[in-house]
């Protein structure tokens, strides 16, 4: 082969493989839980990918949540429950929008919905966190209380169960 056939193969090859993948943008897809609270603007880095966040989900054990999912209409996407130590704890797969429930079965602590390429787990297109509570937290306060005087505030804990 020769000299300038050698360099446009090269070329080629090198063409391919950095031109950008024709598809979806992580923007086109978005998740929704049904038990949301807002919590101050973050930005999260997830497989060297950056997602802004301002809700998360908060639920008991043993609760059910309710993921809806805003995404192309062509698209394939895997729905995934993961754990802080990004193992996964239960999945569905979907196309376009979409709804699904996971039973949260599992400990206390910090989870989130991800929705990646149904076929590459590290090509992850929108990510929400959630939290299954350990305890929950009562207070009692008085009705009104005189000007000058003390307030009383009483907390409990309660274990969930």
């Amino acid at each position: 082969m020769s000299s300038p056939r050698v360099l446009l193969a090269v070329a080629l090859v090198i063409s391919l493989s950095i031109a950008p993948v024709a598809g979806q943008s992580s923007q086109d897809y978005e998740i929704t839980l049904d038990q949301e609270i807002d919590i101050p603007e973050r930005t999260v880095e997830v497989e060297s990918d950056e997602f802004t966040v301002s809700t998360t989900g908060r639920y008991a054990k043993g609760g059910t949540v309710e993921v809806t999912t805003s995404a192309p209409d062509s698209s394939e996407y895997a729905i995934r429950l993961v754990d802080s130590q990004e193992r996964l704890r239960a999945s569905a797969f979907a196309a376009g929008d979409n709804s699904t429930s996971f039973t949260l079965d599992y400990d206390a602590g910090t989870y989130a919905v991800v929705l990646a390429n149904a076929s590459d787990s590290s090509d992850i297109y929108a990510v929400k966190p959630l939290v299954i509570y350990g305890y929950t937290v009562t207070q009692e306060t008085p009705d009104e209380t005189e000007e000058d005087s003390t307030l009383t505030v009483e907390f409990s804990l309660t274990k969930a169960d």
